[in-house]
Parts: structure tokens; sequence; C-alpha cells
């Protein structure tokens, strides 16, 4: 999934258990970052579609992934010893969005799917 986050432009922040919490618009902002984040949330599932047999084969189980994605602003410390720390209303809302969101899908907030609605159908 890291190659699918780095093709549209979006950085890994940390892994948290079986979670990877990504970050658009950081360190570099785009004007179409909330776009990008859920092109990046699209092509995810699509690729462990493609992937699922085999995965499922090894793990013994179908693999289920749940996607949120939330636009807003973050706080980003700076510096080598604060590297990958990120904080903010917007990632806790992202992480309660990926919760509720059940296996296979992407949730995204008010504000993502206003800022994605047109380009994305």
């Amino acid at each position: 999934m890291t190659e699918e986050i780095e093709r549209f432009g979006g950085t890994i922040e940390k892994y948290a258990g079986d979670a990877v919490i990504t970050v658009f618009g950081s360190p570099v902002a785009h004007e179409d970052d909330p776009e990008r984040a859920v092109r990046s949330a699209l092509a995810m599932v699509a690729r462990l579609g493609a992937m699922q047999d085999e995965l499922a084969t090894r793990a013994g189980r179908p693999i289920e992934m749940r996607i949120g994605v939330d636009t807003g602003e973050v706080v980003a410390a700076l510096g080598r010893e604060a590297e990958g720390l990120l904080t903010g209303g917007t990632l806790h809302v992202a992480a309660r969005l990926q919760s509720a969101a059940p296996p296979g899908a992407i949730v995204v907030g008010e504000r993502a799917w206003r800022d994605t609605r047109d380009a994305i159908k």
C-alpha cells in the first residue's frame, strides 16, 4: 500500500499496529491534496482486491481494509527528534471514520467529500 500512497504524493507518518497514518500536503502542499488522498485510498482498495487471493491463502483468511479520510489542518513538528509527530482534530476524525467504515470501504469526512465530489465520481 506504500506504493499507492507515495504514487499520489502522500507521506507515511507512522505505522500504528496494523494501521498506516498518512498525510497529504506535508512536507509539500498541493491544491489537490484531498483528491490525492481519496484517489490513493481508491487505489489501495483496488490493489488489495487484486492481491486478495494470494494474501488470503497466505494468511488463512481474507484480509480486510477500512479507510478513513478527512481534510483539515494538522500540526506537524519539525526537526529530527520530532520526526513523525503529527497532531490535530483531523487525524482523530480520520481515525473515527476508519473505525466506522465497513470492510473494503472508504469513509470520507464532510470537508473531504466537498473538496473531491466534483473530481471523483
